[in-house]
């Protein structure tokens, strides 16, 4: 019976400490409330504190093979490459930034 008791207790800590990986509380504060305050407590408290809020901004840059050079703009082939005497196409890439 107590095991039972005991492995819902790390079960309910082990959820309330991913629900807070993604608030501002953290992960490890609200699995330290949890687990010494109990989650009856820490339930409120993290529900409380303020979402992550994650700006991502996407942006297409082309890149060389050759040289390694990276274009902001769209261009078929290299500038870079294209003076020494190369025609080498760009391949596009998409930039995740936060």
């Amino acid at each position: 019976m107590w095991f039972v008791i005991i492995l819902v207790y790390l079960i309910l800590v082990i959820m309330l400490t991913y629900l807070g990986g993604q608030r501002k509380i953290g992960g490890y504060t609200s699995f330290f409330l949890a687990l010494f305050l109990t989650p009856f407590i820490a339930i409120p408290v993290i529900l409380l504190s303020a979402k992550n809020t994650r700006i991502i901004r996407q942006q297409k840059q082309y890149k060389c093979h050759r040289c390694k050079l990276r274009y902001t703009e769209k261009l078929e082939y290299c500038p870079s490459c294209m003076k020494d005497g190369y025609k080498i196409k760009l391949k596009p890439l998409i930039m995740d930034f936060i």
